[in-house]
């Protein structure tokens, strides 16, 4: 059982960006062992639970740390999100002895059948997060980073179970041919992953000039009294002060401002645009945004595309935070809106939105979105050339959430 821990554990550290991704090909070997061990669902909950709970603690231990809301409330979270996301796990161990019960050695390639099956499902519906999926730890191993071309994260993640049933298949038999198997099973993504980085040519077409502005706050400021002017002041001038002629495009963050530009009677928005005037350049800024339907207040955490003359065109976030944006299935059961611990209350958006910048169409996504293959993968088909992703990641204070975001993205 210390072993099955332990693996867990190396697993969880494989996940952040302190260089020990590699842990990930043989950390999985004593949980390997333990499932071809285990003969009854009972062993088979235990294990996958145990296993998953310390995989996923290491991981997101961060989550209780969000200083958007008490302490305690924080751990709270974090706990549920753990005990949650481990039955994942459970659910692995469960259906790989349910279809290996007449196959002694299926566990080689049966086992990561199954274990990229719930990967990819979990990425789905109300509670979908693509977070801990294994795949992630190889975000910053260039050459096998190159396959996902191919074969999408879950690929990466079918490759790193497989090489540890192939270790836990040599443990048994001993046999040179498995150790051969398993040297070209690592190294073939290495080789494939350089035949696709010697394909990337680069377009000598007009490129976009971009200015990033990150004003820097704590959460804190947001909540005292005249923020709004003084912040919007801050994000005009330390743009004016990046940009140039040739300046196209100038991003600010998430939640930028915590006024609704684009409603209500304020200058605000105003203000913007003034100091845009003669400028060829336009912002993108992540902005709060309600609109009224059927008597009811619809509330999103949007991405408005503004110039100096209009606003060209509004994003809202579809894929929501569960819990911190919303409670789930509150769109279906209204009463759960009333509940607050803290936590948003914004409606999903629907509308896949493209912005025209000097004629290319770039995707604009917020925060969260940035972890979802499949939300990815919709705007590229509906046509845009570049992904841009509004974050503020201020909710944490330290590593290693704000780092495991950005390897995520």
């Amino acid at each position: 059982m210390y072993l099955l821990i332990l693996s867990g554990i190396l697993s969880g550290l494989a996940q952040h960006s302190i260089g020990l991704h590699f842990l990930i090909l043989i950390s999985l070997i004593p949980l390997v062992r333990k499932i071809k061990q285990t003969k009854t669902v009972k062993d088979s909950i235990l294990i996958g639970f145990i296993w998953g709970v310390f995989y996923v603690f290491t991981t997101i231990y961060w989550l209780a740390f969000n200083i958007g809301v008490p302490l305690l409330i924080g751990i709270v979270s974090m706990i549920a999100a753990v005990v949650f996301l481990s039955f994942n796990y459970v659910f692995i161990i469960i259906l790989f002895h349910y279809f290996s019960r007449k196959k002694q050695n299926a566990s080689i390639i049966l086992l990561p059948m199954i274990w990229v099956s719930i990967e990819y499902l979990r990425s789905f519906f109300t509670l979908g997060f693509p977070w801990i999926s294994l795949g992630n730890t190889q975000a910053y191993n260039y050459l096998v980073a190159q396959n996902v071309e191919i074969f999408g994260i879950y690929g990466i993640s079918f490759w790193i179970v497989l090489i540890n049933c192939l270790f836990n298949r040599y443990f048994d038999v001993r046999s040179n041919s498995i150790l051969y198997i398993i040297l070209l099973v690592t190294i073939t993504p290495f080789l494939t992953g350089k035949i696709l980085e010697s394909r990337i040519s680069y377009s000598n077409q007009e490129k976009l000039n971009i200015s990033i502005v990150q004003p820097n706050l704590h959460l804190s400021e947001k909540r005292k009294s005249g923020f709004t002017k003084r912040n919007l002041s801050n994000l005009v001038q330390l743009s004016l002060s990046n940009i140039t002629d040739s300046t196209n495009l100038i991003i600010w963050p998430e939640t930028a401002t915590t006024s609704y530009l684009l409603q209500g009677k304020n200058n605000h928005l105003s203000f913007i645009q003034s100091n845009l005037k003669g400028m060829q350049t336009s912002i993108l800024t992540g902005v709060p945004f309600y609109e009224k339907y059927d008597n009811d207040n619809y509330f999103y955490n949007s991405i408005a595309h503004i110039n100096s003359d209009s606003v060209l065109n509004v994003y809202h976030k579809i894929n929501l935070v569960p819990i911190a944006e919303y409670v789930p299935l509150s769109s279906i059961f209204t009463s759960l809106k009333d509940i607050n611990i803290g936590q948003a209350n914004f409606s999903k958006g629907k509308e896949k939105v493209l912005f025209n910048i000097n004629g290319h169409l770039v995707a604009g996504m917020v925060c969260f979105e940035s972890t979802f293959p499949q939300l990815n993968r919709k705007f590229i088909k509906k046509g845009a050339e570049a992904l841009i992703y509004v974050i503020n990641d201020g909710w944490y204070e330290t590593n290693p959430e704000p780092k495991q975001h950005a390897k995520q993205a």
